[in-house]
């Protein structure tokens, strides 16, 4: 919802189509709701963000013409790793690829990964729509252009990067 709110494009994967149409439903009512009671962010309507939003159980499409991944998977670091050796095969070089983990060291995360240098940790406070606050944790391989792009999409969507 909050990249959707500056104007992005998103993709949301799961490999379970009816995840993805439960999190697309809790989302249309959720940009309703904030509109409703005045919270909603951005410039655009919850009609318009909403229309920014799909979904797909097809991690390659998910994935064509990303410029920022942001994984949010459960805590669990086999099923990260999993998750980061899938992602790898399909991201372009130009892609970010970002974790909102809270409990791993951006280093163990992507130690094996192909496009480590594009690896980062991205980790907002929660709740992430009301408390604008986002860890940004480079591993020692990620590259300066992939920190400062970091920051720089983080601040323009609304959160305050430290």
């Amino acid at each position: 919802m909050i990249f959707a709110s500056a104007g992005y494009k998103v993709s949301l994967y799961d490999v379970l189509s009816e995840q993805i149409e439960n999190a697309k439903n809790t989302i249309q009512h959720t940009l309703q709701d904030y509109h409703q009671k005045g919270c909603l962010k951005g410039s655009l309507s919850p009609e318009e963000q909403f229309g920014l939003i799909s979904g797909t159980p097809v991690l390659r499409e998910c994935l064509e013409d990303a410029i920022f991944i942001q994984e949010s998977v459960p805590e669990i670091l086999q099923i990260k790793h999993q998750v980061y050796r899938a992602i790898d095969i399909f991201m372009s070089s130009n892609t970010i690829l970002s974790s909102s983990t809270s409990s791993f060291l951006p280093s163990v995360l992507s130690e094996h990964s192909t496009h480590r240098s594009q690896f980062i940790v991205a980790h907002p406070v929660n709740p992430p729509y009301f408390i604008p606050l986002v860890e940004i944790v480079p591993a020692a391989w990620t590259s300066e252009r992939v920190i400062t792009r970091t920051r720089e999409i983080m601040t323009e969507i609304g959160m305050k990067p430290v």
